[in-house]
């Protein structure tokens, strides 16, 4: 099995106490893997007894119940510091950590709803590099699967060679919208040879589309109540002039890409991949505006918190790409 990972991966590094949004914090639900549950079991003392306390059951499976009774006031995780990684469930172990699995690889990365993470993706020197690794598990190559990353490495080359993040996304979304229905029929080799053709969009932005799809935004799920004032914030400065981050949008562009592009083009959705990627960087902008650096990074973490880590939200979005004439590829393109 190959392993891939962006070389800024295994730079990442839990923040604990130091972090101004705990993820151990958040109305999550986390979910425990029975084999912790069952280790919690045989802990002893009062540690034991803590631990046990902090799981619940539904008919879903176990779970560590909110707010985490491991949780000290300093920020510090009491599982963690008394038994180690081990004493840690799955997801509390891999958070924000993720990985998919296409033909013979296994592709690893780190979820920009983390604010460290955040912070790698956006500004880390080394952000569009990966580092390849090999293990002894058996794995097999898939048509397939291989046909949809050889478009997707043609996409990522086309994103590292341009700096004009509108640019960027319109030829892909334009390209995409041109090669689904030949890549879902298995015309592989045609898909591949169109050309990405950088696109210039147009030459005032809609600020009508731009303010219908934050106005959407405020109609999900909110998961910090703070979400809805950024929201408003946002579409306040929709008339304001762009800042100079376009090089933090690429990147968050590219890690919307590298995350889902494959995922959703095996299940028949390559298209609704780059509006993902797109309707995400056409927000944050908006968001950025007259922003600091680090401000940036804490809107992009919390952006990723509210739409790409609430699965009724990432789910209502991606109907929405199909039936809401706003997310059609021109009405789009309009937007940058």
């Amino acid at each position: 099995m190959r392993v891939i990972m962006p070389n800024y991966y295994k730079k990442f590094v839990c923040k604990a106490d130091r972090c101004k949004d705990n993820c151990c914090k958040t109305d999550w639900r986390i979910e425990l893997d029975e084999g912790t549950y069952k280790k919690y079991q045989g802990v002893s003392g009062e540690l034991g007894e803590k631990l046990r306390l902090a799981v619940g059951k539904d008919g879903d499976g176990y779970y560590i119940i909110h707010p985490c009774p491991m949780l000290r006031p300093d920020g510090l995780c009491e599982a963690y510091l008394s038994l180690g990684n081990e004493g840690l469930g799955h997801i509390c172990k891999m958070h924000p950590r993720y990985v998919n699995t296409y033909s013979d690889r296994e592709e690893l990365g780190i979820g920009l709803a983390c604010e460290e993470a955040a912070r790698l993706i956006m500004t880390d020197p080394l952000t569009d590099e990966f580092e390849e690794t090999a293990d002894d598990r058996i794995a097999f190559k898939d048509d397939h699967a291989e046909a949809i990353l050889k478009i997707r490495s043609k996409i990522i080359d086309f994103i590292i060679a341009s700096d004009d993040i509108g640019k960027i996304i319109a030829g892909i979304l334009r390209y995409t919208q041109s090669i689904e229905a030949e890549v879902l029929g298995g015309q592989y080799k045609t898909a591949f040879e169109k050309s990405i053709l950088p696109y210039a969009g147009h030459r005032k932005r809609s600020c009508e589309n731009i303010s219908e799809i934050i106005e959407k935004l405020f109609d999900m799920e909110i998961l910090d109540k703070s979400w809805t004032e950024v929201l408003r914030g946002g579409k306040e400065n929709i008339k304001e002039p762009d800042g100079d981050f376009d090089r933090e949008l690429k990147r968050i562009f590219y890690y919307f890409i590298y995350r889902y592009f494959a995922e959703y083009s095996l299940d028949g959705q390559m298209l609704s991949s780059v509006k993902l990627a797109a309707v995400s960087v056409i927000i944050l902008r908006e968001l950025f505006k007259g922003k600091s650096i680090d401000d940036r990074i804490n809107l992009a973490h919390m952006y990723s918190k509210e739409i790409e880590y609430s699965e009724e939200n990432l789910e209502n979005l991606c109907f929405d790409f199909f039936v809401d004439e706003v997310f059609e590829v021109d009405e789009i393109i309009k937007m940058i």
